[in-house]
């Protein structure tokens, strides 16, 4: 079995950012991004930044002291972080409390799942969402207007990555983009 042993603390091991872009949604949908709707789950901030790298900035500042998600669409930059309600509906979703905390399953489970009802199967399908790593192509998805909304996240610490594993979970889609990659084909060799 081939494997990579990684120091969680390793301090140029990072997990960057799988951005979500939300297209094809119906009125009903759009609707629930409003801030009125995320409150109910999430505390709830209207950023009024001038540039995306002040909203950036922000979301990475809270970030550092609690999971926190934008959602962002052509009229409103919400910044947000879980209120009460929202973490009673997390303890009800089947997983870890290492995956409840997770921003992007907050993501998945509380605003795909539950107020716009997006199915596993819808994502599978390549419905409704796309995923970028890149933030300035997210950004710009919207402006150009291929998207409707985008929900902008922080990189994870590794060590949640780790938690998550040692509670026998598995982390939610497309929120694993580990840097730097192994280097391809450095180790593959015929075993016979």
């Amino acid at each position: 079995m081939l494997m990579a042993l990684i120091d969680v603390d390793d301090p140029g091991m990072l997990v960057l950012p799988t951005h979500r872009v939300l297209f094809d949604l119906t009125a009903e949908q759009v609707q629930q991004l409003t801030a009125a709707q995320l409150s109910r789950y999430f505390a709830v901030k209207q950023v009024a930044a001038t540039d995306d790298n002040t909203l950036l900035a922000e979301l990475a500042q809270v970030g550092s002291q609690q999971p926190a998600l934008l959602v962002k669409t052509a009229d409103q930059a919400l910044l947000l972080t879980i209120n009460e309600q929202g973490r009673q509906l997390m303890g009800e979703s089947g997983h870890s409390e290492a995956w409840n905390a997770l921003d992007v399953a907050m993501v998945q489970h509380l605003i795909l799942e539950t107020l716009l009802h997006i199915t596993a199967e819808d994502v599978a399908a390549g419905k409704n969402i796309r995923y970028i790593h890149d933030t300035q192509h997210a950004l710009q998805a919207l402006n150009n207007k291929e998207a409707q909304a985008i929900i902008l996240l922080n990189g994870i610490p590794f060590r949640q990555v780790r938690d998550v594993a040692l509670a026998d979970d598995r982390m939610p889609q497309k929120s694993t983009y580990l840097y730097p990659k192994l280097i391809t084909g450095l180790v593959i060799n015929p075993l016979w």
